[in-house]
């Protein structure tokens, strides 16, 4: 007789859930000048509803390749 294991469901009404939206590009840069004026990570995230490690990777990306690099492109990359 084979049964099936037994599969643990996730409870999806427990737990913070978080709405991605999109920044603004001042949305973003207050956030960068908030976090070097020594804001938390957890802090700027309730206050803008992001999740903590994509404000970790945004301010990572502006600090190595500058602040142009949240500017929002209106054309297309083309890959060849």
């Amino acid at each position: 007789m084979n049964c099936t294991p037994k599969v643990r469901q996730k409870n999806l009404t427990f737990g913070v859930f978080f709405f991605i939206m999109k920044l603004t590009y001042e949305d973003k840069v207050q956030i960068y000048e908030l976090r070097k004026q020594g804001e938390s990570f957890k802090r700027l995230s309730n206050q803008f509803g992001v999740n903590v490690s994509c404000l970790k990777y945004m301010v990572k990306l502006i600090d190595r390749y500058g602040i142009n690099i949240i500017k929002k492109r209106k054309e297309s990359l083309l890959f060849s």
